[in-house]
């Protein structure tokens, strides 16, 4: 490999640019380069060892070695994925961005409470299939409310039959008093102690209420492993532009770097002339700007 330092680059620029030219033709071409070498500008001098120069009126960029040149590349793309990750394919993408554990978690949360806190009970017993379950438990309750009225206003009637003089009528009547009383005691058991006959239902609607949120929660936490797929093709809750400017949002720039290396070559990402690039003496690759 040649020496990165101007006297070892200008000679291999020479040499290759000079071959078929004559001797005049040479000291001219050496006098271009020597004038125009720059070691310390240049589109990607920033980012390590390379330069700028010109030969036979055409402008190039020099970099001192084909892993300088993937080093830089590397650089280069990481930064334009920080700065403008919207130019790159959304499916190359997709494969190098996740959402964190800790930030699945809060904002799967946060989508149950929000969706779960919006619906009224009868969408959350629907949304879980609990709506038919809920109406036959109503119609219980309210056929046992019902029952009990009926046999409260039954007593009051039979009651008013024990002043009857006749004792094989009082036996009837008080017969039939025992078993309306035995009755609305199975009924009070069976609506609860309490009296509180709301509280069945109320429990299932608070059953269904946390299983919509474990469903949300669940979809969630799965849908952003793929946040791409789940944010953008799915929901169209972003564009792929605002979903990489997302808080949440992390980019393995590393990763994405290399893979866009190995899979295009540095000269595809930095050759912005032709997407090619020549190696000459010195182990120096040179390509138009």
């Amino acid at each position: 490999m040649g020496a990165w330092e101007e006297e070892s680059i200008i000679k291999a620029l020479v040499k290759h640019f000079g071959e078929g030219k004559d001797k005049a033709e040479k000291k001219e071409l050496r006098e271009e380069i020597t004038d125009s070498l720059d070691l310390s500008k240049g589109r990607y001098a920033r980012e390590g060892n390379a330069g700028s120069f010109t030969a036979d009126g055409d402008e190039y960029n020099i970099i001192e070695d084909d892993d300088e040149a993937e080093r830089i590349a590397i650089e280069y793309i990481k930064n334009t994925l920080e700065s403008e990750p919207e130019v790159f394919n959304p499916g190359f993408l997709q494969s190098h961005i996740y959402v964190s554990d800790t930030d699945r978690r809060i904002i799967s949360q946060e989508e149950a409470d929000s969706v779960e806190g919006d619906m009224s009970d009868d969408d959350a017993l629907e949304q879980v299939k609990m709506k038919d379950d809920y109406d036959e438990l109503e119609e219980k309750i309210d056929a046992l409310q019902n029952e009990k009225e009926d046999l409260e206003s039954d007593l009051e009637d039979l009651r008013e039959g024990l002043d009857d003089p006749d004792e094989t009528e009082k036996d009837r009547i008080s017969g039939e008093i025992e078993e309306a009383e035995r009755r609305i005691a199975e009924i009070n058991a069976e609506l609860g102690e309490s009296g509180d006959v709301d509280k069945a239902k109320e429990k299932m609607v608070e059953d269904a209420r946390e299983k919509v949120r474990e469903e949300i929660i669940d979809e969630w936490e799965n849908g952003l492993k793929d946040p791409v797929s789940f944010l953008v093709e799915e929901h169209g809750m972003y564009s792929m532009e605002d979903l990489m400017k997302a808080n949440f949002i992390v980019i393995d720039y590393d990763a994405a770097a290399q893979d866009a290396i190995d899979s295009d070559g540095w000269a595809h990402h930095l050759s912005m002339y032709d997407g090619d690039y020549n190696e000459i003496d010195g182990g120096y690759v040179i390509f138009r700007d």
